[in-house]
Formats: C-alpha cells, structure tokens, sequence
C-alpha cells in the first residue's frame, strides 16, 4: 500500500505543484514530477500519474510506471496493463516490475500473454532462446534464422536480446505473483552465453523476493566474468540469507577487487558474526584502500546487529 497521506499543508502543497508539473511543457519537468510523487507515495497522484503513462516520452513514462508501483494503489493496474503494450523495452520492464509491486493477481493473465508475445513475435525470432539454451539443434536453427534476419535487414542481435530482458523481467514478476513455473527461465538465463542476460537474470532473481534465488546467485558467484560475480555478491546481501555466508567468504578472496568490496559489504548487510574473522583480515592485509574501509565498515553492521539481538 502507499505511504500514509501527508501530514502538513506545506507538504499537501508540494504534492499539488508536483501534479501541477506532470503537464509541464518541458519533458524533464514532467519525468521528475512522476519520480518526486512515486518517493512520497501520496495517492492523490495515482489518477495523473496514469495519465503520464500516456505521454509522447519514454522516461515520463517510465518514471510514471515506477512512481505507481511505488504509491501500489489498485486503479493503477488496469492502465498499467495497457502498458504492458508499450514499443519501448526499458518502460515494458518497469511496468511489469510495478505490477509486481502492486500485487494484484488481475495483472498474471495479462503478464502470461505480454510474455508469450514476447516469444513468438516473428521479429523476435531468438527470444526463446531461454529455454533452448541446451538444446545444440535448436540454437543452430536459430543461429540460421538470425543469418537470414539480419541479410533481410532485421533487427540486429543486441536488439533481439532486449525481449530477453523483458522476459526476465515479466517471469520475475509472474514469479512474485505466485506462478513458480516461470522461475526456471530466470535460473536458465544463469547459465546462458549472453553475459549481458545473466546479469539481468541476477537482478531478476532479487526482485522475485524468493528463497530459491539464493541457491542460483551463489552460483552466479562463479561466473567466469567478474561484474556478474560482483551483482551476484550485491544480490545475495539484499536477499540476507544466511546460506549466502560460506560462499561470501569464499568470494572475499576473489582476484577482483569488486567482487571483494560487493562480498563484504554484502556480508555486513547480513549479519552473521561467521564473517568477522575473514572480513578483519580483508580489513588489514588487503591492498586496496577502499577494501579495507569496506571491510571494517561490514564489521561495524554485523557487530551492530550482533547488539541489537
């Protein structure tokens, strides 16, 4: 639900001139009124907000989408639905992530249908490629039909890959909504060759708020590219299971220094006093500045935490 109602006239004020500025002549105006509203989550907003899902620019409409999901008011999913349709990748994503947000299980048949769209569009011939991914035949066929897109002039492949994206995040969504079939194309991406959609998939898992994401991500750790370690790392601390620990440990002595700042900083995130021998040694033998602050900043939290219990 949204924040409460607010409190005093001077801020009822400032949500007036925000919706005041949703109709701004300048796009800017417009794209920062819809953020400013979905951080104060006052419902007064959620009629113009859904009507910024309409305007001509993508951030307005994208910001719009986002402030809605944040303020969670029921009127929003029918317009959001409709927005589901949107020609742009980034505002589909963020639409699908509101809907999620919201909770209403109206939006799951429509999810399901924007999602199979996604599939068989026959511009969008590698979408599926999720579920194909272990199949040698099938990615020779599609790697066929993608020779003869692109001598047809169709859409390269890094624009194929976005409907990949909006796959993961419609199943992140379905998945949140309690349609747990939808969870293995997100652990599918884990293990696919497209480095960009197994971060994604990462970021997808965290979403979903789901204790099967954590047996994934700590693979996801050993990911041969370090920038998806390093998210893996992140995920796992805004998750805070305590399974992630022993793999975090491991990950304080990866040969990146930014998988090692995400590990113990995820590590302080959560808790567990297993990681205060490790993380003091990271505090004093490590070469890096940063990773020793990180480290003894990680230790704090945890003994913090370690108090408040």
């Amino acid at each position: 639900m949204a924040l409460a109602a607010l409190a005093t006239p001077a801020a009822a004020d400032r949500v007036d001139d925000l919706i005041g500025d949703l109709t701004d002549g300048d796009w800017q105006v417009r794209s920062g009124a819809a953020m400013a509203l979905g951080e104060i989550g006052d419902e007064r907003a959620v009629d113009h907000l859904i009507e910024a899902l309409k305007d001509d620019v993508r951030e307005v409409r994208l910001n719009a989408a986002w402030a809605l999901g944040e303020i969670g008011d029921d009127r929003a999913i029918d317009p959001l639905v409709a927005a589901l349709n949107d020609q742009v990748r980034e505002v589909r994503c963020v639409v699908a992530i509101a809907l999620g947000k919201i909770g209403d299980d109206r939006a799951i048949g429509p999810l399901k249908e924007a999602l199979k769209e996604e599939d068989l569009s026959a511009s969008e011939a590698s979408a599926d490629a999720l579920r194909k991914a272990e199949d040698p035949k099938l990615i020779e066929i599609e790697n066929k039909t993608l020779d003869l897109q692109r001598s047809a002039g169709c859409p390269c492949v890094a624009d194929l890959c976005d409907h990949c994206v909006v796959q993961l995040c419609f199943a992140s969504t379905l998945v949140k909504l309690g349609r747990d079939e939808y969870l293995d194309r997100l652990t599918l991406a884990l293990k696919g060759e497209d480095r960009f959609l197994r971060k994604e998939a990462v970021g997808a898992l965290v979403r979903i708020d789901d204790p099967r994401a954590v047996g994934p991500l700590i693979e996801a750790l050993k990911d041969e590219e370090p920038w998806i370690r390093s998210e893996a790392a992140k995920a796992l601390g805004e998750i805070g299971d305590p399974r992630g620990v022993d793999p975090l440990i491991e990950a304080l002595e990866d040969d990146d220094p930014w998988v090692r700042w995400h590990a113990a900083k995820a590590l302080g995130e959560i808790g567990d006093t297993r990681a205060l021998p490790p993380l003091a040694h990271l505090a004093s033998e490590d070469d890096d500045r940063g990773l020793r602050e990180a480290a003894r900043r990680a230790m704090e939290k945890i003994r913090l935490k370690e108090v408040e219990i």
